[in-house]
């Protein structure tokens, strides 16, 4: 049977090309492509930027290296920090590349029906957002949710798609496309509410890292990429020199994934929030020099 390192280089040149995923991601970016194109009669909003377009485009790259790339077979069937990785990937970075590529005023321009336009205006007001946002993230990271979806493809499938469609909504505040039917909030208003969405990662970061017992019980039998010597399905205990050599244990993986939630996805918020934080001084001098 193969050892650690003969299943981690094997996992390394695994891409998942999964038809649903490449089709799904083309059409998004296709429909961006004829959005963005230039065509005669085109509406005022179909002027978009090199810069944006290179924007969205990178959003889609990023959600097609979590999608396929080995990130996506290895948080399947090796480590929950990998996987946690994945979910960052979908849920804090792709989304706001592809929020910041569209126009500012897309939303106003296309002529939405009134319903829609009643339905956008409510589901992207911040506190529906915040809600809804952190409501998805903290349920499918909950133990039994988790692991129905590492059994489930199809469920799996919907996970990601939930991931991806909160994550637009929860990034609207700041970077939505519309100033009339659903408006960005005020300068001030995103610092506030980037501080208010770092409490429900740092839950949920501190509850994995500091839990003293397995998480995800799949992963409890996955076999050990980093365990030198180890043969498929047996678990490390510790991380170190063990009697098959040398491993990353079972709960040292998820202490990674708990603190790449608390960590890093924080640092994202945080860096979001400072940035706005900087823009609003930035219009207070203006407005100051002006008087």
């Amino acid at each position: 049977m193969p050892g650690s390192i003969d299943l981690l280089q094997r996992a390394l040149r695994i891409w998942e090309w999964e038809p649903s995923i490449l089709i799904g991601l083309f059409l998004w970016q296709a429909a961006y492509v004829w959005l963005t194109s230039r065509r005669p009669g085109k509406a005022p909003w179909h002027s978009v930027s090199l810069f944006r377009k290179i924007l969205f485009s990178v959003g889609t790259l990023l959600a097609f290296l979590a999608l396929v790339s080995p990130i996506d077979y290895i948080s399947d069937h090796y480590l929950f920090s990998i996987h946690m990785l994945q979910h960052l990937l979908l849920i804090m970075v792709a989304p706001p590349f592809w929020l910041l590529g569209l126009p500012d005023n897309l939303l106003d321009e296309i002529g939405l029906p009134g319903p829609v336009k009643t339905f956008a205006r409510w589901i992207t007001h911040p506190v529906a957002a915040f809600l809804i946002f952190n409501s998805v993230l903290l349920i499918w990271h909950a133990p039994n949710f988790y692991e129905a979806a590492l059994e489930n493809n199809n469920l799996h499938i919907l996970e990601h798609l939930m991931f991806m469609a909160v994550a637009i909504i929860g990034w609207w505040p700041l970077f939505g496309c519309s100033r009339q039917v659903a408006p960005r909030l005020s300068l001030p208003l995103q610092v506030l509410y980037m501080f208010l969405m770092m409490f429900p990662t740092t839950f949920l970061g501190a509850l994995i890292t500091l839990d003293p017992t397995p998480w995800i019980p799949f992963y409890m039998h996955a076999p050990r990429l980093w365990e030198l010597a180890a043969s498929p399905g047996q678990a490390v205990t510790t991380f170190g020199q063990t009697a098959n050599g040398w491993g990353l244990s079972v709960m040292d993986d998820q202490q990674a994934a708990g603190l790449l939630m608390w960590v890093p996805g924080n640092m994202i918020f945080m860096a979001t929030g400072l940035i706005s934080l900087f823009k609003w001084f930035q219009d207070m001098e203006r407005k100051d020099g002006r008087i």
